[in-house]
């Protein structure tokens, strides 16, 4: 039986261009959401958070969508073909991703920007963020007494959690 994982896990590398790390961090994030071997599509958008992605909900649907998962049935082994499919995205281009998104509103370009529009960006740009977590991400920005995030520090930790 481990000699077919090990099979499994070489065949998942080579198909999707993963390290044995990779592969093994997916299966442990696997299992740390699953119940009777199965994630939900919810789940799912946990476990790619859990890795350190930031999935949107419409990637996840789509995700599940492409891959003709339903609701119930993400395995182990479709698991990791989603997320091989989607492909993981390194530190460096999450953290870049980020910068240029928020770059945006650095209108004095010293890597400031506004809470205030920091806020609203989060409320109408793409999909909306609920309240619990733009208080969360507010949190985790530090806004200073001018009302002012310095998004590189934002990013790091958006990151690095």
């Amino acid at each position: 039986m481990e000699e077919d994982n090990e099979e499994k896990d070489k065949e998942w590398m080579a198909a999707y261009n993963l390290t044995e790390n990779q592969v093994q961090e997916m299966k442990e994030t696997f299992t740390m959401f699953e119940a009777d071997n199965a994630i939900t599509t919810h789940q799912l958008g946990l476990a790619l958070r859990a890795m350190g992605q930031n999935p949107s909900e419409g990637e996840i649907q789509s995700l599940a969508a492409s891959a003709e998962l339903n609701e119930r049935h993400h395995q182990s082994g479709e698991f990791v073909r989603v997320l091989g499919t989607r492909g993981l995205k390194s530190e460096s281009e999450m953290e870049e991703e980020l910068e240029e998104a928020l770059k945006v509103f650095d209108k004095e370009g010293d890597g400031y920007i506004l809470a205030s529009e920091f806020k609203e960006a989060l409320q109408t740009l793409g999909e909306p963020v609920d309240k619990e977590d733009l208080a969360e991400l507010l949190k985790t920005a530090e806004v200073d007494q001018e009302g002012k995030i310095f998004y590189y520090d934002f990013i790091r930790k958006m990151i690095n959690t």
